[in-house]
């Protein structure tokens, strides 16, 4: 595997992450992906 391509899969498992991450939150609270665009976009 190159350095890319261990690159790649490694921002792959973080986005991953992320995004059930995400999901979790959405679950307890439907405003908290809302708060995180919020707080990314100041």
């Amino acid at each position: 595997m190159t350095l890319d391509g261990e690159r790649d899969l490694s921002l792959g498992s973080v986005l991953l992450s992320l995004k059930e991450y995400s999901a979790n939150l959405l679950c307890i609270d439907p405003f908290a992906l809302y708060r995180i665009h919020v707080n990314y976009l100041q």
